[in-house]
């Protein structure tokens, strides 16, 4: 069988498509996919890798804000974190000028190898001591954080202020009262 040019012609552009279709299915997609692939991969480990050394270089702040906590306060006994935060907000409202009407401490509630206590603080004072007494709360060495704070002008138009702030401290639970890592039985 004896082929014309055209027919010849027409069999190497069909075979030279074949060809750039195979190479395009078993070559160069496959490349193509792997090499994105990877670029994913590696993009994930460089973020990995920041995120370690940021961890890493934090390790130093937050061991010494442990310590701190662990020296300024952090107790064991929920009891005991109760009456020293109980004085210390006392002593605070003092020190700022407010009057205190009532401070009411909850349960204890268990949070992993925390518990936290709420603790509901009715006063009064101005809007300058009433901020002064934020500010020691804020400042103060006890794990001690305002969750919620509510102002009430009294009498409406002046100074002096009416206040209900909702606090939490946390208490460290013993060891032996932890859970252990996988959620079962204490450790």
């Amino acid at each position: 069988m004896v082929l014309t040019k055209r027919e010849k012609i027409i069999a190497a552009v069909t075979l030279g498509i074949v060809a750039l279709l195979v190479v395009d299915r078993y070559v160069a997609t496959p490349y193509f996919a792997v090499s994105a692939q990877l670029r994913r991969r590696t993009t994930e480990a460089r973020l990995e890798l920041t995120r370690d050394r940021r961890l890493l270089q934090n390790r130093a702040r937050v061991a010494g804000a442990w310590r701190t906590l662990l020296a300024g306060g952090l107790k064991t006994d929920p009891g005991a974190a109760e009456s020293g935060v109980l004085q210390a907000l006392l002593a605070y409202a003092h020190d700022a000028g407010v009057s205190i009407q009532s401070l009411k401490p909850d349960r204890a509630t268990r949070s992993g190898d925390f518990q936290q206590i709420r603790i509901q603080v009715a006063g009064r004072g101005t809007t300058a001591t009433a901020a002064l007494f934020m500010w020691r709360i804020e400042k103060a060495k006890l794990p001690l954080r305002i969750l919620a704070i509510q102002f009430v002008p009294s009498p409406e138009g002046t100074d002096h202020l009416t206040f209900q702030m909702d606090l939490a401290t946390l208490v460290l639970t013993p060891k032996g009262e932890r859970e252990s890592p996988g959620g079962g039985a204490p450790s």
